[in-house]
């Protein structure tokens, strides 16, 4: 057998062509349907084309008679290349499957989900090269304890977006308020929670820093619609009185259609205070139905 037979055969098993053409049948698929997430899928696809060429000096190695060498290179590149499949799955299935049934979950749940995949797959390549796993895991107590240890704000912001996810504190679509941030959630991701603000910027936010501190949820009612309060002041000299002042504003806000303005909870305006400048002052509230035009729409009331 010559040195590129003994290569070849090492490099491309039975299994290799139907799963590269399932890997390419998928990135195809995800490239078409998924216009958002096609940088992530060359990136996937790269990888997976490194791990093919990995294999390939696997087999090089071992026609040059370097087995031990050639067997270590050819497991990483193989367990990198089930990393790539257990990826494009994942894609596949949260982000085009279940939602075609009408069931998107949290994209926290698809990072879980394909984690796991990757530890089950990485422990079953061990088990195959004959390494015993059971007491792999009995002598790797300690080192289980300093690595949790060295990535207890890691495993902080995987648990804290679990647990914002189950008790339903944000979801995707809310708007909040962190400090004087405030945005609409758009991801919530095993490591950050993304919020779009109004300035065209993307914040990150650490699930461990939502859960260990304060946020408010923006328009958000049990079982009302989304909407939230908001006050426009201004002022009026004293001469005008205040009953008269609060009857007309109302009328005229009550009686012009307004984009975003809910009417029921309908408008209202409140005397604030008197100065000693001869002013009153007012603030007109009423309520916003859609969170994203706030100022335009203070300006238009006014």
């Amino acid at each position: 057998m010559t040195f590129w037979s003994k290569a070849a055969d090492f490099f491309w098993g039975a299994e290799s062509l139907p799963l590269s053409l399932m890997v390419v049948a998928i990135f195809l698929l995800l490239h078409l349907f998924l216009r958002e997430d096609r940088q992530s899928l060359f990136n996937t696809i790269g990888f997976y084309l490194v791990c093919l060429f990995g294999q390939f000096v696997s087999g090089l190695l071992h026609a040059a008679e370097l087995l031990r060498a050639a067997d270590i290179t050819r497991e990483v590149f193989v367990i990198g290349a089930g990393i790539t499949v257990i990826r494009l799955w994942g894609l596949l299935i949260f982000r085009k499957v279940l939602p075609s049934f009408k069931l998107t979950l949290p994209r926290i749940t698809e990072d879980i989900f394909v984690i796991i995949a990757y530890v089950a797959w990485f422990m079953v390549r061990l088990r195959y090269a004959g390494l015993d796993l059971s007491s792999i895991l009995a002598t790797s107590a300690v080192i289980t304890a300093v690595i949790a240890f060295a990535m207890q704000d890691t495993l902080g912001n995987i648990l804290g977006g679990l647990a914002l996810q189950l008790d339903n504190s944000i979801e995707v679509g809310d708007w909040i308020k962190v400090d004087d941030i405030s945005g609409k959630v758009v991801d919530i991701r095993w490591r950050s929670t993304l919020v779009e603000t109004r300035n065209w910027e993307t914040v990150v936010f650490p699930n461990s820093q939502l859960m260990k501190n304060k946020f408010v949820v923006l328009g958000r009612r049990t079982d009302q619609p989304v909407q939230w309060r908001r006050w426009v002041w201004f002022n009026v000299g004293l001469d005008a009185p205040p009953p008269k002042v609060i009857t007309v504003v109302e009328e005229v806000i009550r009686h012009t259609d307004i984009p975003n303005v809910a009417s029921n909870p309908q408008p209202n305006c409140v005397l604030m205070d008197m100065d000693d400048k001869g002013y009153a002052r007012y603030a007109l509230r009423y309520w916003l139905t859609d969170l994203v035009p706030d100022d335009p729409t203070d300006g238009m009331i006014r």
